[in-house]
């Protein structure tokens, strides 16, 4: 393979395609080619047979003998890769300026090797993707269609978010293309939160153990207001212009008529998930999920992503580390706004380790309990702090850009009076329960 004068990557025919495998499966009929003239692509084909499990296709480049050292080939490749589950011919596209370089000036014999492993978890579902408008389709993201390339812009440690973070979740996937406006207007995506069978001490309190039975879905932003104008009337208190689509939807009643409000009534238990009107009653019928706020207990199981210090970062609370995940009173930097004009546009700042944005600071977020004193917090199994006739009071998690800088940690929580007028600093975010169906479904 060489490069023209104008850098556009030339393959011999012919060129030498080594392929091996440690696995039961095999790998034979391996020809490589480029789409020439129509495009640089490179186009790796092969034949896999004797297929009984998922595997993933690793593929390492040479020229001649010697390896091609290309920290980029992984976001170069896009095609059949991971979780092939029978045999048949597949394919693959490697594009050469990005695995290699615009600049290099040659590559004499061009070849590349392929090798087979286990792919674990090729079928979770880690997202889902639901149109907001007509037919309302719920598209389900799995971890093969990031490994495949289909999902760009996505990373495999949290150290790759900040090289101090840390987390103990063991599967990180964080996707990073889901900061695209689209995915927090027209879309709203959700990230699969593994619960089921784990236990965590709520606020870090070892006399509030938690433990879930089954896994949920959460929103990776708050919802915007662009979103809320899809199922909900009333116009949010934000006036600036600046990025107000991408901007949380606050100010809403929360008990009024049916055309303002966010829900009918407030959910006694989790069995039963009934509206009466409202935000998440219209979502709920135009999508068919089983659509709610989180409970308080989801909520920060949800926020943590397997970290027990004051920030999801894995780090104890200073100015600093906070600044970097959350929009706070005292702000810095340009996050998509002027710091003099309240919330930023959502997905502005650092993720936690499953790509949760704005969990702190930005907008209170609402949960479905109701209010508790810290010495009665939820506790047990799937808990939920129930309706009751005289508490008025329901629970806000994870601060706002109203609250002093400290407050924007991960055990933050007050109380909201629900027959009050709207607040301009609380929003939510929507999560998808799992109690009937586990795809979500109503």
């Amino acid at each position: 393979m060489k490069l023209t004068n104008n850098h556009s990557l030339r393959i011999v025919l012919g060129a030498l395609c080594i392929s091996s495998s440690a696995f039961a499966a095999d790998i034979s009929d391996v020809l490589v080619r480029q789409q020439w003239p129509w495009s640089t692509d490179i186009k790796v084909e092969f034949k896999l047979s004797d297929v009984t499990t998922p595997v993933k296709v690793n593929v390492e480049a040479f020229d001649g003998e010697t390896p091609l050292d290309s920290e980029n080939l992984k976001a170069a490749i896009t095609g059949d890769l991971y979780g092939i589950d029978k045999g048949g011919v597949y394919s693959f596209l490697i594009n050469p300026a990005i695995a290699f370089g615009a600049a290099r000036n040659a590559i004499s014999d061009f070849n590349v090797r392929l090798t087979i492993t286990e792919a674990p978890g090729a079928d979770d579902i880690l997202y889902k993707i639901v149109d907001l408008d007509a037919p309302y389709t719920v598209t389900d993201v799995r971890r093969r269609d990031f490994y495949n390339g289909k999902y760009k812009d996505f990373v495999t440690s949290f150290q790759s978010i900040d090289s101090t973070f840390s987390t103990s979740l063991e599967d990180v996937l964080i996707w990073r293309g889901v900061t695209n406006d689209i995915y927090k207007t027209n879309k709203m995506v959700f990230r699969r939160i593994p619960a089921a069978g784990k236990s965590f001490k709520m606020q870090n309190n070892a006399d509030k153990v938690v433990t879930f039975t089954k896994d949920f879905y959460i929103g990776v932003f708050e919802v915007t207001q662009t979103q809320w104008y899809k199922f909900g009337t009333r116009t949010c208190w934000e006036t600036n212009t600046l990025y107000n689509a991408t901007r949380p939807a606050t100010d809403l009643f929360m008990m009024s008529d049916s055309t303002r409000i966010l829900r009918g009534h407030w959910m006694e238990t989790l069995a039963n998930h009934s509206w009466n009107g409202g935000y998440l009653g219209a979502m709920a019928n135009a999508t068919g999920l089983l659509v709610d706020l989180p409970t308080e207990a989801q909520w920060e199981f949800a926020c943590r992503a397997g970290t027990t210090a004051a920030l999801y970062s894995g780090k104890d609370y200073s100015y600093g580390e906070a600044a970097k995940l959350a929009r706070m009173y005292h702000g810095t930097g340009d996050r998509n706004c002027d710091l003099s004009q309240r919330t930023s546009a959502v997905g502005s700042y650092k993720p936690n380790a499953w790509g949760l944005y704005d969990m702190i600071g930005n907008a209170w977020e609402l949960c479905l309990d109701m209010w508790s004193e810290a010495s009665n917090l939820p506790a047990g199994t799937d808990p939920l702090v129930a309706n009751s006739a005289n508490n008025y009071y329901h629970v806000k998690r994870g601060a706002s850009i109203t609250c002093a800088d400290n407050w924007n940690i991960v055990t933050t929580r007050k109380s909201v009076y629900y027959g009050s007028s709207d607040d301009n600093d609380i929003g939510f975010r929507v999560c998808i329960f799992l109690d009937k169906n586990d795809d979500g479904t109503k």
